[in-house]
This record gives C-alpha cells, structure tokens and sequence, in this order.
C-alpha cells in the first residue's frame, strides 16, 4: 500500500519519471502489484509519453490476468491514445467485456484530440447503441470533433441530447 501511495501522488502530481522508477524499483524488489499500482503507473506512463514502458505494464497486466478488469481496461485505453497510439486504444476496447462511460469517453476524447474526428463521432454512436449513456465529458470531446469538422448539424443533435441527459 505505502509504495502504491508513493507511485499514485507522483503520478498525480505530475513527476511521471519518478512514478514509473519507484514501480521498477517495487518490481525489482519483487513486491506485490495490485490493481491501483498498475493504474496509477500507468497514468504515469501516459503523462510522459513513455510508450515503452507502458506496454511492458500492459503485458505485465496480461500475466496476472487483470486485463478484463473496467478500471484497468480504460486506463491502457486512455494511456494508448495519449501516446497517440489509437490502433492499440482500439483493440484494448473492443476487447473489454464490459465498457462503461470512462472507457467510451477516453477512446472519443482520444480521437478527438488525435484529429481522428470521425471516428470519435463513430465511437459516440456505437456507445450510444450499446445502451450507454454518455456524460458531459464525452459530449465535450464529440463536439470537439464536430467543430472541428464544421458539421454544425451532428454539433446540433449532440448539443440537444446532452441538454436533455441529467447533470
């Protein structure tokens, strides 16, 4: 727990290299990784690009079989695209067993910020199909891609369901 409290508020306070040399030096020292250390390496790995290093977590993450875990699952989506490896976010999500809210937001808000807008809107529309309900943060990215599509018209449809979705 003390060496995940330590990786966690490097990672969130953004010293990603030192979040990601603790980890070393944890799994060197062959001490326990859990779920919260991994998310949190990884929010690290996407913070400074470490691409590398991020799939050497990712395939750590296969190995003790916590890959179909939502958090987990989400977080390798959100790191890939950060990393701008969109191909990579779109095979983690597509094989996710179950995706919620933040792992569609993190693919269409990835998408969004990688220029790939049409994809983004494309993503919305399968969420939308699956029977999940986007939030604030999902309908901030799709218009994102809207406006950088100047397709006011989808910008339109989009603004009039997220004015009708609960707060």
């Amino acid at each position: 727990a003390t060496w995940t409290s330590i990786i966690s508020g490097y990672a969130r306070n953004g010293f990603g290299e030192e979040a990601t040399s603790f980890f070393r030096l944890m799994k060197m020292k062959r001490i326990h990784v859990n779920k919260l250390t991994v998310l949190s390496v990884l929010m690290a790995c996407g913070t400074i690009k470490s691409l590398l290093f991020g799939r050497e977590v990712h395939a750590q993450i296969i190995k003790s079989n916590i890959h179909t875990n939502i958090y987990v699952g989400s977080t390798l989506v959100w790191f890939y695209c950060k990393c701008k490896e969109y191909s990579y976010a779109f095979k983690v999500l597509q094989y996710m067993p179950f995706r919620d809210v933040v792992s569609w937001t993190a693919i269409i808000s990835g998408c969004a910020r990688l220029g790939l807008e049409h994809e983004a809107l494309e993503f919305l529309q399968e969420m939308m199909e699956e029977g999940v309900l986007p939030n604030s943060y999902t309908y901030s990215s799709a218009l994102k891609a809207c406006a950088e599509l100047e397709a006011p018209i989808q910008g339109k449809l989009i603004h009039s369901y997220a004015s009708k979705t609960p707060a």
